[in-house]
């Protein structure tokens, strides 16, 4: 399967209903149903910063909030439906490289600059340091409540 962008892609995920997502370099995310190869939605993120600062980006178990991680330590909540954005989080001292949710859409993990992982309460946009420790942490996933990061000494 090949799928073309207007630009290129800076992030890829799968949604929990098995469609490929893609946020391309100018904000657009497009959603494929990958059983006939077409494309399903479009949507324009409406972050606040210039479109090559978008690191990673993760959706909510629900499919209704994508979180776009940026260049400057800030991660967006974006609606699914329609791109707007929910709420800003604030904290990372380095780009934020990986996103995780937790089982729910109140918890997220994000990993930034070379040796920083974070939870964040999203009900309180509450943040607490997991791993604060000079390695190169590049990814981080959430598996049967378990967190795995991914990096680099």
């Amino acid at each position: 399967m090949t799928i073309e962008l207007s630009n290129f892609a800076r992030a890829l995920l799968f949604d929990s209903k098995g469609n490929l997502a893609a946020l391309d370099s100018d904000g657009i995310l497009t959603k494929w149903d990958i059983s006939n190869d077409s494309p399903k939605k479009t949507l324009a993120i409406q972050s606040v910063v210039p479109h090559f600062s978008r690191h990673a980006i993760r959706c909510s178990p629900d499919d209704e909030v994508i979180a776009v991680g940026g260049a400057n330590g800030e991660i967006w909540l974006h609606n699914m439906s329609d791109g707007r954005v929910l709420r800003t989080l604030s904290g990372h001292q380095g780009p934020v490289n990986s996103l995780a949710f937790g089982n729910s859409n109140t918890n997220l993990v994000s990993s930034a600059g070379f040796d920083e992982v974070r939870r964040w309460d999203l009900a309180s946009e509450q943040h607490k340091t997991l791993l604060s420790k000079g390695v190169g942490l590049r990814s981080l996933c959430i598996h049967r409540g378990t967190l795995y990061v991914g990096g680099s000494e």
